[in-house]
């Protein structure tokens, strides 16, 4: 078994964020999908298998031309058979935000599929990540699909942890 290293280190306040009752932030989530990538060879060592894209390079998605989208470059994104991404619907460029969903790309069917555990509350969010994303990923005319059996949460605070499991 592999020693988790993660590239940051968590703070009094993102470890308070573990006690029922409060929601993940961005460090969270990428704590927890590097643990997950640390112990999952598939995903830390295939140059075309699985990438989650961190909170915070889908949160620039908001803010970012297609010029500067280039910067995603280095992921090749193009390259992979599935994109995990988080979608949280902070539209402003400081830290916040409400709920968290999940999309991913299924390259071999050209698909977005979108997972929300509240309904469809993030879905414009969602669609507009992945219009934005599109020709970084290599998808052209992709098709766009709401997954209709994800667990719904029952209560206001579990949306990250049920984007955490969608994406597992």
């Amino acid at each position: 078994s592999k020693a988790v290293k993660p590239p940051f280190v968590f703070e009094e306040d993102d470890l308070r964020l573990l006690r029922p009752g409060q929601w993940l932030n961005d460090q969270c989530i990428e704590f927890w999908w590097d643990c997950v990538a640390q112990i999952s060879p598939e995903i830390q060592e295939s140059e075309n298998g699985i990438i989650f894209v961190c909170p915070s390079a889908m949160h620039m998605l908001n803010f970012l031309d297609a010029k500067e989208l280039d910067m995603l470059n280095e992921l090749k994104l193009d390259k992979k058979d599935m994109i995990l991404m988080p979608v949280n619907d902070n539209q402003s460029d400081s830290a916040g935000g409400s709920h968290w969903t999940l999309l991913c790309y299924v390259r071999r069917d050209n698909l977005f599929r979108y997972y929300d555990s509240h309904g469809t509350m993030n879905l414009a969010h969602a669609t507009r990540a992945a219009k934005k994303i599109s020709s970084k990923i290599g998808a052209e005319k992709p098709k766009f699909e709401t997954e209709t059996s994800t667990a719904q949460q029952i209560n206001g605070t579990d949306c990250g942890l049920h984007m955490l499991l969608n994406a597992e």
